[in-house]
């Protein structure tokens, strides 16, 4: 009877009723009393902390987890690391951190063996780059590269394919970036993703305008022959920069600034749709992030 709440706060998620997740979650607590399964209702309703931080209400999971937490009686590894990711994700870094690199010293092993659960390689990926740790990065993002084609994890809910997005592009990796984030949006669409679809776009919008910005950017622009949509399906450009330039051709100052023009206006394009999603899905703190960038671009 209690998966059945669960069920309620997963497919909410998924289709961007974020309130309604919230709500799913207090029911399934209010049943499990009614059930006198208390703590098994409490540690299901942290399927909502997605929802909660998506709609701005973050410091909520925290009261959630410690909660879960006290009545589990439990402080493993997986507790740690959705507590660490929640606690930067609020703001809350210092702690954070120290959570962190906690769970870096204590499963370093495990993580090179690739003998962990892919939720707590998510949750302390997603750690490391709100605080920019770097080295953690690198080794989060290629224990998780194996998950790449799953469209969400249990709890967590995000999509790796986006994270390892979100990796590349911090650690300079542009091109590998918007490949990752093509596949995010390719397998997000399977399931109908609707707020990991929005913020896959905002991030791709972010990394088009960063490109932009370069000297020599970079043709990350989809082509063509494949218009990105909701899958965001792309075939690799001949040459790395300018518009129709070979491999090693030097790129006129004219061809890099009409680059650049071109993936600025793929970035509007992503920003407007994820402008209008996180709108309608009051995911205010991704819509204001996203406004940001509009109003930059002074369009």
């Amino acid at each position: 009877m209690l998966f059945a709440n669960v069920g309620e706060i997963r497919f909410a998620t998924l289709g961007g009723d974020l309130d309604e997740a919230v709500r799913a979650s207090e029911r399934l607590v209010a049943r499990s009393d009614e059930l006198g399964l208390p703590v098994r209702g409490r540690g299901g309703a942290i399927a909502a902390n997605y929802a909660l931080v998506c709609l701005g209400r973050g410091v909520e999971t925290l009261d959630r987890m410690s909660t879960a937490r006290i009545a589990e009686g439990e402080t493993d590894a997986l507790e740690r690391s959705g507590m660490a990711s929640l606690l930067a994700q609020v703001g809350h870094l210092a702690e954070a951190r120290e959570l962190l690199g906690q769970l870096q010293e204590e499963l370093e092993p495990a993580i090179q063996e690739g003998e962990i659960p892919t939720r707590i390689v998510i949750e302390m990926l997603q750690a490391s780059m709100l605080l920019g740790e770097r080295n953690a990065i690198g080794v989060l993002a290629h224990a998780l590269d194996g998950t790449r084609s799953m469209s969400m994890t249990p709890f967590t809910f995000a999509c790796p394919a986006r994270l390892l997005g979100s990796a590349s592009a911090l650690l300079g990796k542009p091109d590998e970036a918007r490949a990752f984030y093509d596949q995010a949006l390719e397998v997000c669409a399977k399931i109908r993703f609707r707020p990991e679809i929005a913020l896959t776009r905002l991030q791709l919008a972010e990394l088009l305008l960063a490109e932009s910005a370069k000297p020599n950017p970079i043709d990350l622009r989809t082509s063509p022959s494949q218009p990105n949509n909701d899958v965001g399906a792309r075939s690799p450009r001949p040459g790395g920069v300018g518009e129709g330039a070979s491999e090693g051709e030097e790129t006129s100052p004219l061809r890099g600034v009409a680059l650049a023009a071109a993936l600025r206006t793929e970035a509007l394009e992503h920003l407007d749709f994820a402008i209008k999603e996180f709108r309608e899905m009051k995911m205010q703190p991704s819509l204001e992030r996203a406004l940001r960038h509009r109003g930059l671009l002074k369009a």
